[in-house]
């Protein structure tokens, strides 16, 4: 039984992803601009951020995983990978110490576009866990608030 549970849900997701990609079908131009972004890298997959209105493309990048978004006209937005605690600036880990003392560090995202970086940290406490935004100067601010 436990057999035939697995199979309906892998068929059940197998179906879903094939279906997102014949309603989001990914552009020759966003193609290219991946390509001409990421030059050494052949295996990617896509899929599409509806509440960004992006496509995501999901890949490895030396060794680790990446996410670069790009428009429906193909223009690159910009790359997210999960990091330590560890490669986060020193003071935005200071700040994040001072200001959320009694919370601790779920998850960390570096997101980076031409002209900026932030980091997206997902703190946990006893009664309520947060995202919170830094800039790499350490600038904390609300994101939102995450169901526990």
């Amino acid at each position: 039984m436990k057999k035939l549970i697995t199979l309906v849900l892998i068929l059940t997701v197998a179906l879903v992803n094939t279906q997102a990609k014949e309603i989001y079908p990914v552009s020759e131009s966003i193609k290219k601009s991946f390509f001409r972004e990421f030059t050494s890298i052949n295996d990617v997959s896509w899929s599409f951020v509806e509440e960004r209105e992006l496509f995501k493309a999901s890949f490895l990048f030396d060794g680790k995983e990446l996410n670069a978004y790009f428009t429906k006209e193909g223009e690159f937005v910009g790359t997210s990978r999960y990091i330590s605690r560890h490669q986060m600036p020193v003071i935005v880990s200071q700040q994040l110490e001072k200001e959320y003392s009694k919370y601790v560090v779920r998850t960390i995202i570096e997101y980076a576009s031409k002209d900026q970086t932030n980091y997206f940290v997902t703190i946990e406490g006893k009664k309520s866990a947060l995202m919170i935004k830094a800039t790499p100067s350490g600038d904390l601010s609300y994101f939102k608030k995450i169901r526990k």
